[in-house]
């Protein structure tokens, strides 16, 4: 039988700047896991995201999957798609919000033996719209 189960395959983080509508530019810092479904192409990547500019700060927990276009023991660009629970919140004010948010992404991903590194774009279309550029890898040590 075929099953189409999506299996661990990694955890990792990801590094960069992120630009909040309406801010500064931000350092961002992220931790996710990686599900793959074995035979094909296609990835879950769940992860938290936190960020802070200069009077803003956010975090967000996103439930993305993409798909990668080349064989995964190569160099390969990727496109992905998610929801994310964002929380935004001003510093010294009571206006602080939690929002869905929809995530548009796409990269380059490199294999390196026992792990993979990649470098992402990032779009959150939100209450707060963000664009991010960050970099990352996932340990391997899916089964």
């Amino acid at each position: 039988t075929t099953s189409h189960a999506f299996r661990y395959e990694g955890a990792g983080m990801k590094v960069g700047m992120l630009d909040p509508e309406g801010s500064d530019a931000a350092p961002a810092v992220s931790g996710h896991m990686e599900f793959h479904q074995p035979g094909t192409s296609w990835h879950l990547m769940p992860s938290v995201m936190f960020w802070s500019a200069d009077r803003l700060t956010g975090l967000s927990g996103n439930f993305d999957m993409y798909y990668h276009f080349l064989s995964g023991s190569q160099a390969t660009p990727y496109l992905g798609t998610g929801v994310g629970v964002n929380y935004f919140d001003p510093d010294g004010t009571d206006n602080s919000s939690t929002r869905l948010g929809l995530n548009l992404f796409g990269g380059l991903r490199f294999p390196a033996g026992g792990t993979r590194l990649f470098v992402e774009g990032r779009y959150t279309a939100s209450e707060l719209s963000q664009v991010s550029i960050l970099g990352g890898v996932t340990f391997l040590g899916g089964h």
